[in-house]
């Protein structure tokens, strides 16, 4: 019985997301005018770099985050096919993916800072994207494609060179690592912990989650319920996601998608009353205390 109210208010990880996107393609995903988004793009000095902002703000908030949640609720399953680590990875992915969201559609900074941001992350983007080529190129798989591999990492230092140019003329300048190898721009990137912490207040919960996710034997142990397991030579425990830890990944994925789709909704001046029906909507379903429905303050 547990399990079944678990399951009915999952459907909401799929739901939920997909009405909030089929009301964004009515927008056709852009600010309204007189929006605080829009305000922006008129006194902006690099429209295109703060254009870039806002699609990566919302593709996080209704590509990657829906993505990941419609994979918690297929990994939500009881026993005896219960899994133990992979529901608390599909929720510290949203988890990243919403606070980049909220970070990037904040409407408390100011459209320079927005920039800074957005620019900071497709820099270190690109070095991830870089280390991934020269370790291809430097393995012995990769040794016919080597030239190709060459070529690519010399796009790559150029769209480096030019994100350094879009910086400058927004007046960002560079902030170099100890090295004095070029690390960011502004007052550089930030921690990813950090972000998720100043954004979605869920600091704690992320260690938690990613305590799971690279498999700590005491987080698991402790989070998880015990399941025994016959073998030739007797039995042994395992861990498996326990009722009330399927309740609280459901609940927190909930809200983290619900303040990204706040946050995108309030700079672009989409309906929020509407917004609100939605979430009334999916948070009876899950059972969630009106005291967690934020949208009320």
């Amino acid at each position: 019985m547990v399990w079944e109210k678990i399951l009915e208010a999952a459907i909401g990880l799929d739901e939920m997301p997909n009405v909030i996107r089929r009301m964004a393609s009515h927008y056709s995903y852009r600010p309204l005018k007189g929006s605080i988004a829009s305000v922006e793009l008129l006194d902006s000095t690099n429209e295109r770099a703060l254009q870039v902002a806002y699609n990566q703000g919302v593709r996080q908030m209704l590509l990657v985050s829906p993505d990941l949640m419609s994979g918690l609720r297929r990994v939500l399953t009881p026993e005896p096919n219960v899994l133990s680590c992979t529901p608390w990875i599909c929720s510290r992915g949203v988890l990243e993916s919403c606070s980049m969201a909220v970070w990037l559609l904040d409407s408390e900074i100011d459209s320079k800072e927005r920039v800074s941001r957005s620019l900071n992350i497709r820099l270190q983007e690109q070095y991830v994207q870089k280390r991934l080529v020269r370790k291809e190129m430097a393995s012995p798989l990769g040794v016919e494609s080597t030239q190709g591999n060459s070529e690519l990492a010399r796009k790559i230092d150029r769209r480096i060179q030019y994100l350094r140019i879009e910086a400058r003329s927004v007046g960002l300048s560079d902030k170099k690592n100890r090295r004095g190898e070029l690390w960011g721009f502004g007052s550089g990137p930030v921690p990813i912990s950090k972000r998720i912490d100043s954004t979605l207040d869920a600091g704690f919960d992320y260690a938690m989650l990613s305590s799971v996710a690279h498999g700590n034997e005491f987080a698991m142990l402790s989070l998880s319920s015990k399941r025994l397991v016959h073998t030739g030579d007797g039995e042994i425990s395992i861990p498996c996601l326990d009722p009330k830890s399927a309740v609280y990944l459901v609940f927190l994925t909930f809200e983290w998608f619900a303040r990204a789709s706040w946050t995108c909704f309030r700079l672009f001046d989409w309906d929020l009353v509407w917004l609100k029906s939605v979430f009334e909507k999916q948070y009876d379903r899950a059972d969630i205390n009106d005291e967690f429905r934020f949208w009320r303050d």
